[in-house]
């Protein structure tokens, strides 16, 4: 998505970093993604539009991420590759649909591949750098 003004056909980065200071009454988190730029101050526009998301849909949000079987969308898409080098050998995992293959296998998440790999108990999300360790 192009942010596009009645002067130019493009906005630059600075101009989205001034609108987006200027919406959220704060400093650009470092290193946020053009693209997330864009999209924040599009939700901004809406919100501003057609105002929040209610409580009750805040709500019905929250209990279904909680629900049996919810699946946070931070992993890679399937058909993405995760490769993580273990005592020398390189190790790769397929992401697919409601799953993964690591040596011909499927497995339903990556703490399993990261255990049999490793020997011992690992958050497979934090052993493939998918998420990063607690401070």
């Amino acid at each position: 998505m192009q942010v596009k003004d009645s002067k130019t056909t493009t906005t630059t980065r600075c101009q989205l970093v001034e609108r987006w200071q200027a919406a959220f009454k704060r400093s650009v988190p470092p290193r946020l993604s053009r693209v997330l730029l864009e999209q924040s101050l599009a939700y901004q526009l809406q919100v501003k539009g057609r105002g929040a998301v209610g409580n009750r849909v805040r709500g019905a949000l929250l209990a279904a991420s909680r629900s049996e079987g919810f699946v946070p969308t931070r992993l890679p898409a399937p058909g993405a590759k995760l490769i993580r080098e273990w005592h020398g050998i390189v190790h790769v995992v397929e992401v697919c649909e409601g799953g993964f293959q690591y040596e011909g296998r499927w497995y339903r998440s990556l703490t399993a591949i990261a255990e049999e790999i490793t020997g011992s108990h690992w958050s497979g999300p934090r052993f493939f750098g998918l998420r990063k360790p607690a401070p």
